[in-house]
């Protein structure tokens, strides 16, 4: 009889075992396959996001909103009618330099004590955990090595700390010692070997510099370590600088926004208060520094102002009263005293360019001889025309400027003492350029950590990165996952896809029945998925390779079918039994043969006795008859593996008395399986299947790798075998499309 032309054909040079990432189908069929570890990557980030939690310190913000306007109610009461004043924005660059300058944020840093960091010494999560769990409290409490960690809430405050420069930004440790005692030491030295809470206790370092604490607080178990800190002025202000935002809305804008981030919600508003009025402060005294500048300034010139204008007054009535019968002029008059007062001005500044060149020539020079002869012309000119100038033209000549004089420091006076009453009325005004809007409020939400964010990050980043690692993992991978690589590394067709059977899985193991339908199942039957759960959807797929095994079988020279698989638990023992049975419920004969010698359990699967089975029977040993067993499902019988002993097999039957025997007793039957064991474990598959006119191979998903699955078939190629096709056992595929049998029967 000649083979159906179900062929095999060995596969041609090497595979790509790498899944084509780019097909969406292949993807989501990886990612499906891995579910349970999405699960678990997912709860995995999950528990690492409320670790980190848990662990991380609140966050909280404090906002206050300040107002900065162009100029001051004192600028306004100083100059009113100058229109600059208020087009005049100050720069919010600036603005946030002066509130983060030291002149600011140093006396908010020492009234707030911030130079100051007391902590509990505390193990990374465990602390916390044991805050919440008394239990487990209780527990680390009890353990010697862990005295010196804070397990539950404690207290210490500091009313006095004082350390020398040399400790500044030092770590020194504070163990409470009972009874209210506590000690401190740097490292391994003793700073303070016993101190009492409540009292000052000093210490000498570095020579004559004392180290002062006082301790006013302190709650926690005996053997509790506090870690303390006194800051340098410099890094609690670097720190508080980074900690204040400074926002506007825009550089026009006159209205600031000030948010402080801190741990404590009333400590951060307290702070935060306290720079607003810091700055308001320091903005007012700089306006009112320079208003008492200013004032002081105007208030020693007014009396030297008010003594010249007196002076000019005096001078002006004086000379009135001895010329006041020359009362008007002529026109002629006012005509000669205009051109004696030109002669005059030319005369001066003649005079004071001779002046300046006698600084570098001599009198001898042509130059200043010229300007000699020019004088003396101008000096002969206003002789004549004072001569020709009436006694009333003098008066009125010499009464214009002590006039001019009078109006002049009268007006300076008048302008300067009015600058100066502008400038009391503005020292007296308390109210600046500076108005604060809104103070801060202690907020019970904290700013950050954002739980919702951290715990969705974790979710989709555990989930991301476990993606990865699978995609990059199936990528490297020569395992088979799915019947797609299967018939692409093996070059055979796969006849059957068997979904996993989660009901299989329940079952105990082979000879251990558990009744789940009583006495309704056969004898012996209860570890049979086709018995028990004939409704399962691995059960459907066999009972279509039971269709397909006449088609199969029909060229085949006898009716031997051979189950076989590359690796133990692969399930082809599940297969070999679940198809005979479903045969049989067909209405065939069938034979079972257990072919594995030293592990097979189809015997204890349907209860019955283990020999004489196969070996004794190929050994004429036992008759065929004897060895031949029935069991509770009509039409199948079981052939076991026998009776195993060192003494009488130590070794596999003989192939030629195989042969002889199988071609006895098959023919009685419409069908044989044999069940062998695996093929790169023994060579009793290769031994068999040159018996067998079908061989199926069946192959594990994920649990057999390219290598395995090609050297298997190799194996049986070379002994002569020809593989008629594959089946992909515990597969991961859904089986949402099997329901339509289940509906079906039901």
């Amino acid at each position: 009889m000649e083979m159906k032309a179900i062929q095999y054909t060995a596969p041609v040079g090497p595979q790509i075992t790498a899944p084509a990432t780019s097909d969406t189908r292949e993807l989501v069929r990886i990612l499906k396959r891995n579910k349970w570890g999405f699960v678990t990557a997912l709860l995995l980030g999950l528990l690492l996001a409320w670790l980190y939690l848990l662990t991380t310190t609140n966050v909280y913000q404090a906002d206050a909103l300040l107002r900065v306007a162009s100029t001051s109610s004192a600028d306004d009461i100083i100059d009113a009618s100058n229109p600059s004043n208020g087009n005049f924005v100050p720069l919010i660059k600036e603005e946030s330099e002066l509130i983060r300058s030291r002149e600011v944020l140093e006396p908010v840093v020492k009234s707030g004590r911030l130079q100051v960091v007391v902590e509990p010494l505390e193990m990374p999560v465990l602390s916390e955990l044991s805050k919440r769990w008394p239990s487990l409290q209780f527990w680390l409490e009890a353990q010697p090595d862990a005295q010196a960690y804070a397990w539950r809430e404690t207290h210490l405050e500091l009313s006095e700390l004082n350390v020398p420069d040399a400790w500044q930004n030092k770590e020194l440790r504070l163990f409470a010692l009972g009874d209210s005692h506590y000690s401190v030491y740097d490292e391994d030295t003793v700073v303070i070997e016993k101190a009492l809470v409540g009292r000052t206790a000093s210490a000498r370092a570095f020579g004559n510099q004392l180290l002062d604490l006082r301790v006013e607080r302190l709650e926690a178990e005996p053997g509790t370590v506090f870690t303390i800190t006194f800051k340098s002025l410099q890094n609690s202000l670097t720190e508080l600088r980074d900690a204040l935002t400074i926002e506007s809305s825009d550089a026009t804008s006159r209205v600031l926004s000030l948010s402080l981030r801190g741990e404590d919600p009333q400590t951060t508003a307290d702070l935060l208060n306290a720079i607003a009025n810091k700055y308001s402060d320091v903005k007012l005294g700089w306006e009112s520094k320079s208003f008492r500048s200013e004032l002081s300034f105007f208030e020693q010139r007014l009396p030297e102002l008010k003594t010249g204008m007196q002076r000019a007054e005096a001078r002006l009535r004086r000379y009135q009263q001895r010329n006041n019968s020359a009362v008007g002029t002529s026109a002629q008059t006012n005509a000669l005293v205009q051109r004696l007062a030109n002669e005059e001005s030319k005369l001066l500044e003649l005079e004071r360019e001779r002046q300046e060149l006698r600084e570098r020539y001599t009198r001898l020079h042509p130059s200043v001889a010229k300007l000699d002869k020019e004088i003396s012309t101008y000096r002969s000119t206003i002789t004549s025309l004072q001569e020709r100038i009436p006694n009333i033209a003098r008066v009125s000549f010499d009464l214009g400027p002590l006039q001019r004089d009078v109006e002049a420091s009268r007006k300076l006076y008048t302008e300067l003492n009015e600058k100066a009453q502008r400038l009391r009325l503005a020292q007296a005004n308390t109210v600046g350029s500076v108005q604060i809007v809104d103070l801060a409020l202690p907020q019970n939400k904290p700013v950050a950590p954002k739980k919702k964010l951290v715990f969705a990050l974790a979710a989709l980043g555990a989930l991301f990165l476990y993606a990865f690692w699978v995609l990059i993992r199936a990528s490297f991978s020569s395992t088979i996952d799915d019947d797609v690589a299967l018939a692409r590394h093996s070059g055979l067709p796969v006849f059957m896809n068997i979904p996993r059977s989660e009901a299989q899985r329940q079952f105990r193991h082979p000879g251990k029945t558990t009744a789940k339908r009583g006495d309704l199942l056969p004898a012996g039957s209860h570890e049979v998925l086709a018995i028990r759960e004939p409704e399962d959807f691995s059960v459907e797929n066999l009972r279509g390779l039971r269709s397909m095994l006449s088609d199969l079988m029909y060229n085949s020279r006898n009716n031997i079918l051979m189950i076989c698989s590359p690796l133990p638990a692969m399930g082809k023992s599940f297969v070999s039994i679940n198809l005979a049975v479903l045969l049989a419920q067909s209405g065939k004969r069938v034979l079972l043969i257990d072919a594995d010698y030293q592990r097979g359990y189809i015997h204890k699967t349907f209860a019955i006795e283990g020999g004489p089975g196969l070996v004794d029977a190929v050994a004429g040993v036992a008759r065929a008859a004897k060895a031949v067993k029935t069991t509770g499902v009509p039409n199948l019988y079981v052939l076991p593996r026998g009776h195993h002993s060192d003494e009488m097999h130590s070794s596999a039957p003989n192939e030629g008395d195989l042969q002889s025997f199988l071609s006895r007793i098959t023919p009685a039957f419409d069908i044989a399986i044999i069940d062998t064991p695996p093929i790169l474990s023994v060579a009793t598959a290769t031994t068999i299947g040159r018996a067998a006119g079908t061989t199926l191979l069946v192959v594990k998903e994920s649990e057999v790798k390219e290598q395995q699955l090609k050297e298997s078939i190799r194996r049986l190629q070379y002994a002569g075998v020809s593989v008629n096709g594959c089946i992909l056992n515990a597969s991961s595929q859904s089986a949402s499309h099997y329901a339509y049998y289940k509906d079906r029967m039901d």
